[in-house]
């Protein structure tokens, strides 16, 4: 039985399922961190890989979980594959697996990459954002900028993540030109005032909007050639997902507040991307 205990939103969700598929099916969700956990410096989230129709799964049950209480103390081990803090996990695959961490890093699940890209296809996108995916894919070199405010900017949470400054987002964006004369921007926030104040001076520029259905976002981020994600595992997968063998990723070195936790950012950023 391969478990896996979601945690936070989208990104983190798909960081979870990907780690749990990549070594075994079916996936068993345990849903307990989503529907009860409460603390200041996390955000409550709903499940969010429904999104997606061929992520496949079961509910991890009471019943399951008794057996595996019991399997694990009969047997007199732990099927457990935590990951402590931001330190990155090794572990061996077994039968049975009770995955439980945030699991940031595409080291867990790179040699099922094809078969990750199948599972996280999207559904089809509506008339408005078709056309943005059409003029996305049409440019000869498009750029997702990704912003992370919203509750980045509660103070508890801010301790941990901690905001990139706009001098981040400028450099990227002057790589980026310089690399590619021609160059179309996209900007994608959730908080897209604060986006459009910020960068209302930068050429061909559009600013995305949808704040009821942000997997929207993800999608079209992801038929960008290039990407400036933020430290935000949302917008990493849009830069992951996208297949063009020629696209150029920036990255934030500070992924986590370093006065927080201690973490090695080349578990977190693939190698062949740009950290800034």
């Amino acid at each position: 039985m391969i478990v896996t205990k979601l945690k936070g939103g989208l990104g983190n969700q798909m960081f979870q399922y990907a780690t749990a598929v990549s070594n075994g099916e079916p996936v068993y969700i345990d849903f307990n961190f989503l529907k009860n956990y409460k603390a200041a410096n996390f955000t409550k989230r709903n499940f969010e890989l429904e999104i997606f129709p061929n992520v496949k799964y079961k509910k991890f049950t009471f019943y399951h979980r008794i057996a595996r209480l019991i399997r694990n103390f009969t047997k007199n081990k732990s099927d457990l594959v935590e990951q402590r803090g931001a330190a990155f996990s090794s572990f061996e695959q077994k039968k049975h697996m009770y995955f439980n961490g945030f699991f940031q890093s595409e080291k867990y699940f790179i040699h099922n990459r094809e078969k990750i890209l199948k599972y996280f296809e999207f559904p089809e996108l509506d008339k408005e954002n078709e056309i943005l995916k059409t003029k996305i894919i049409s440019s000869i070199n498009s750029a997702s900028i990704h912003i992370r405010r919203g509750d980045y900017l509660n103070e508890e949470i801010k301790k941990i993540h901690g905001i990139l400054p706009l001098s981040y987002y400028l450099n990227a964006i002057e790589i980026l030109t310089k690399k590619n004369h021609e160059i179309n921007f996209f900007v994608f926030s959730d908080d897209i005032d604060f986006a459009k104040s910020e960068f209302k001076n930068i050429k061909n520029i559009v600013f995305v909007e949808n704040k009821k259905e942000p997997w929207k976002d993800l999608a079209l981020m992801s038929f960008c050639k290039h990407h400036i994600i933020a430290n935000s595992s949302f917008s990493w997968w849009g830069a992951w997902l996208n297949n063009n063998h020629d696209s150029i990723n920036i990255a934030p070195k500070l992924w986590l507040n370093p006065e927080y936790s201690n973490f090695d950012i080349d578990n977190y950023i693939p190698n062949h991307w740009i950290k800034l």
